[in-house]
């Protein structure tokens, strides 16, 4: 029995490795069936999509934070009021800073 699921799992893994290869075969336009080919990231690749993952979870952390100031200041008076006057200082610095 155990023979068998070692089988079956070599069988797939054959069947697996098939099917990538000829994904890489179109995607690289070879015709010829006794190519094989290996798909290697380079460092730049890696680097960047690292650097991608740490601007999305810093991202996500700022706008978690955010949102949870927007739930304090929406519950509690103190923050509320204090919240409104930075907000209306915002507001009069854009309109003297675009001139309207």
């Amino acid at each position: 029995m155990e023979y068998k699921k070692r089988l079956g799992e070599k069988v797939e893994e054959k069947r697996a490795f098939e099917q990538e290869q000829q994904k890489l075969r179109r995607k690289y336009k070879i015709h010829e069936d006794g190519t094989i080919l290996v798909k290697k990231k380079r460092l730049i690749e890696i680097l960047l999509n690292t650097g991608a993952a740490t601007i999305r979870i810093g991202a996500t952390i700022i706008l978690c934070s955010l949102a949870a100031i927007g739930l304090i200041s929406l519950l509690y008076v103190g923050p509320r009021t204090e919240l409104l006057i930075i907000m209306q200082e915002v507001v009069e610095q854009l309109h003297s800073m675009l001139g309207v």
